[in-house]
């Protein structure tokens, strides 16, 4: 299988924009595009945007959470296509740095810069930023929260599973430990659960997510979801945005 590609389980539903919003749906999808996003501030800023999406059909609370900590800055940068639109190493060829065949750097407009595979286009609303190739069947997001109120991304993590574990259809945790990511303290969440049949991507899904500390205090969470019948594509694509993750810098 080549290094971005997925076999797909279902033919991705239409009558959607590309990429659902994040507020009321499951995060089997991406956000739409067009909405605000500059760093973070406030509790939960960094997760909000997963736990908006896990809480599925309650879109009324979904609402309330995404509004608390949405960021007052409404510019947003849309549209961009990786290999095709975007920023990357030796104008769209695959880079030498590590970079797989098929892949491409992108440097994105937040600042952070990583390695996706050719054609995942970049999709904004609220505090997240996501990459998908479908319009969210598989994605990958970025959240950047520059004052994190918990001390710790492990009891963040904690934190907002305690918030989602009730709301998700079977949910399961296959992991949630505390780690070093680029010799900071980070966590790591792996889990599963059933999107509900009013979804746009319904049936059993399968989601990842790195959290951790940079040496400035921002707290970056990296999260990769897709169906969980294409787990062992997406959790290879996962490994490898981890090791070409590169912070903004200052």
């Amino acid at each position: 299988m080549p290094p971005g590609g997925f076999v797909h389980s279902a033919t991705p539903a239409t009558g959607f924009p590309p990429g659902a919003q994040m507020a009321g749906h499951a995060p089997g999808h991406a956000p739409a595009p067009g909405g605000a996003t500059r760093r973070g501030r406030g509790r939960t800023v960094a997760l909000v945007a997963l736990l908006a999406a896990l809480i599925g059909g309650g879109g009324a609370v979904a609402m309330h959470y995404a509004d608390e900590w949405r960021t007052e800055n409404t510019s947003a940068t849309a549209g961009t296509t990786a290999g095709t639109g975007g920023t990357t190493t030796g104008q769209g060829q695959p880079a030498t740095d590590g970079v797989p065949e098929g892949w491409v750097r992108v440097e994105d407009p937040e600042g952070f810069s990583l390695a996706l595979p050719k054609g995942w286009k970049r999709q904004v609303e609220g505090v997240q930023i996501d990459y998908t190739p479908d319009g969210g069947e598989h994605f990958l997001r970025v959240a950047v929260d520059d004052s994190p109120d918990f001390d710790s991304p492990y009891h963040h993590q904690l934190d907002l599973e305690e918030q989602v574990k009730d709301r998700l259809p079977a949910y399961r945790r296959v992991g949630l430990e505390k780690n070093l990511y680029r010799d900071r303290p980070g966590a790591l969440w792996d889990f599963t659960w059933n999107a509900a049949q009013d979804t746009d991507f319904p049936g059993p899904r399968r989601a990842i997510e790195q959290t951790y500390l940079a040496r400035d205090g921002v707290e970056y969470t990296i999260y990769m979801s897709s169906p969980a019948a294409d787990w062992d594509t997406a959790r290879q694509q996962f490994d490898t945005v981890l090791r070409s993750w590169r912070e903004a810098r200052k």
